[in-house]
């Protein structure tokens, strides 16, 4: 499979260093990490977005897996640094804060995203955004928002819209990957998100895994045990799966390509 291929283009350990923007309104403070390669050596984007207790080490995890599958990854923080929950009750409340008003979420991720692209390894011509949980819902917000985004990829996400009229500025294909059993997310809901993308003419597909609940690939969280009790090991497994052969395909399979053309040598990290 594809997927597979791009795993023997990475030549080196990834590296994870921190990375600071400003938003507009604070500081946020995330990370980025990339397979040191040769200087000209340009490859896709991707945006990483946290779920709801914030960028950490679960996301650490999959950002240097997908950095040495041959991707230069930002995780945001969209919080701010002196913002983030401190439990599970704090984060649901300032998520439904975020969703209220959704123009400061866009606002920090299109910061982000100009903060991934500015990378010199990243090829700002292929860019996508994955989310787990309510970072889905924002890489979504931030594709309805008119990103040049290839792709978009959400695990477990609410599909909520404001306002529904937005899809029409999305680019990107979208692949939702949902537990079956994630009451979190109604049927309702997931008609009217499939009805939403067709009225726009968006590439989406959903795919379903029997059995699954809500958070199905998180395993831990900050020491939280809570999250044992949904995560699912095979669906995790499978979405991955999902997830990498998505990527490879929409990309085309135009990982670490030598670009003599292209060294991105003006790159310069954000320091607020």
């Amino acid at each position: 499979m594809a997927w597979l291929i791009s795993a023997t283009d990475a030549r080196a350990a990834a590296i994870i260093k921190p990375i600071s923007y400003h938003d507009g309104y604070r500081v946020c403070r995330g990370f980025i990490a990339y397979a040191p390669e040769a200087a000209y050596d340009i490859r896709p984007g991707i945006l990483l977005v946290h779920q709801r207790l914030g960028p950490g080490d679960f996301e650490k995890v999959r950002a240097r897996q997908l950095a040495e599958l041959g991707y230069v990854v930002l995780v945001p923080d969209l919080y701010g640094q002196t913002g983030r929950p401190k439990n599970l009750a704090d984060a649901d409340r300032l998520v439904k804060r975020l969703l209220a008003n959704r123009a400061p979420l866009r606002r920090n991720l299109k910061t982000a995203l100009g903060e991934l692209t500015k990378h010199p390894l990243t090829d700002p011509e292929q860019l996508a955004a994955i989310g787990i949980g309510f970072g889905g819902t924002a890489a979504l917000e931030l594709a309805r928002d008119g990103a040049d985004l290839d792709a978009v990829v959400m695990f477990h996400s609410p599909l909520t819209s404001n306002p529904p009229d937005d899809a029409k500025n999305i680019r990107a294909k979208i692949l939702v990957l949902r537990g079956a059993r994630d009451e979190t997310v109604p049927d309702a809901q997931v008609d009217a998100f499939k009805a939403e993308m067709s009225a726009a003419g968006v590439d989406y597909r959903i795919v379903d895994f029997g059995g699954a609940d809500a958070d199905f690939s998180i395993k831990t969280l900050a020491g939280d045990a809570s999250f044992e009790k949904t995560y699912d090991a095979a669906a995790d497994a499978g979405a991955w799966r999902a997830t990498l052969e998505f990527l490879a395909a929409v990309f085309d399979r135009r990982v670490n390509v030598p670009h003599p053309l292209h060294p991105r040598r003006d790159y310069v990290p954000a320091r607020p």
